[in-house]
């Protein structure tokens, strides 16, 4: 009988409604709060629980908060590689100088007799051109191996050379005879990529969500994996900054990333965007209650979500005496975009 009374109580519990910014502060030994919900931008369906099991309350209420999420939206680039010029003036009197390519030597000579375990570099030639040539194969092989460049391309005697990544980093470039070959500063000017192929993420100081819906916005260089104006589903890794994309919602959640494939290393840096969704469909909660966190009994009054906007909404919704052990807010995401959405306890003992 106690019950059924606790439970036609309940079915018809208060609602008050305040306004944004309400505070209600612990007042003496018998008050206590907790906290039940606070998410800046929910975008599925969840449910939260809180065990009563240590609390011995006489009364319960719920302070609810919610509003229509404002996330802005990030730019972020796939970055441009460094990049240095070297040009060969005169080959006259070359014999014994020297170019440092990010710390590889490049010997010059072209007079007799040749020392080939000293010098790296031979001037086929008296040509400018045929010297730029020699130097751009001798870098090309020489760096191979390394990140330092990725390509060298010589054009009558000026040797044009670019960094294999998108790293941000500067390589030394340095002459011992600028009268006779010139350089163009170091090899720098490059912009760190802020995307990885090798581990599916971006990295941008960002509010996003799990599973927040944010259209994509191509730049001048496609990212494989992405398609220009679809919408993806976000998965923070390392918050505030690092994330993945997903297809879908439930991939996001699951953690499912997009796989980029490919990751592009351009001489010019080509911006991408992603804005979230604006928010759309009907969210909403209900309250349930149980003693066993199994079998659940939902009120007949839910705590509906209306008048959505980024003003925020404050509701108490007073419980009275509460008999039961858990209650459960199940709360239904909107359809696209988020939901601020808090949720604070306030139990008289």
């Amino acid at each position: 009988m106690t019950k059924i009374l606790t439970l036609l109580a309940l079915l018809s519990f208060p609602i008050l409604s305040l306004a944004a910014g309400l505070e209600i502060k612990q007042v003496g030994s018998n008050a206590f709060n907790g906290n039940l919900v606070n998410e800046i931008a929910l975008t599925y369906n969840k449910s939260y629980t809180y065990d009563l099991a240590t609390q011995s309350i006489e009364k319960m209420s719920v302070v609810v908060t919610y509003a229509s999420a404002t996330i802005a939206g990030v730019s972020f680039t796939d970055g441009q590689t460094s990049t240095g010029t070297i040009t060969v003036i005169s080959t006259t009197s070359l014999c014994g100088k020297y170019v440092t390519v990010n710390g590889s030597v490049f010997n010059f000579f072209g007079c007799a007799p040749y020392n080939s375990a000293t010098d790296t570099l031979i001037a086929s030639s008296a040509s400018v051109t045929a010297t730029a040539a020699d130097l751009c194969h001798a870098i090309s092989a020489t760096n191979t191996d390394t990140a330092a460049i990725s390509t060298c391309t010589a054009t009558a005697g000026v040797v044009d050379v670019v960094s294999r990544l998108s790293n941000g980093v500067v390589y030394s470039l340095a002459t011992s005879s600028p009268a006779l070959v010139s350089i163009g500063g170091n090899i720098g000017g490059s912009i760190a990529t802020e995307y990885s192929a090798s581990a599916n993420t971006i990295t941008k100081t960002n509010r996003f969500s799990l599973a927040l819906p944010v259209l994509y916005g191509q730049g001048t260089n496609a990212i494989s994996g992405l398609t220009n104006a679809a919408t993806y589903y976000v998965i923070p890794v390392t918050e505030p900054s690092v994330f993945k994309l997903a297809l879908t919602s439930t991939g996001a959640v699951a953690g499912d990333a997009i796989n980029f494939t490919v990751q592009l290393a351009s001489t010019a840096a080509s911006t991408y965007t992603l804005a979230p969704v604006a928010i759309t469909g009907s969210p909403a909660f209900i309250w349930q209650f149980s003693n066993d966190d199994s079998k659940y009994i939902t009120y007949a009054s839910t705590g509906g979500i209306s008048d959505l906007n980024v003003t925020e909404t404050t509701n108490v919704y007073d419980f009275g005496d509460f008999n039961y052990r858990y209650l459960r807010m199940n709360v239904t995401a909107p359809t696209a975009g988020a939901v601020l959405l808090k949720a604070n306890l306030y139990l008289k003992r």
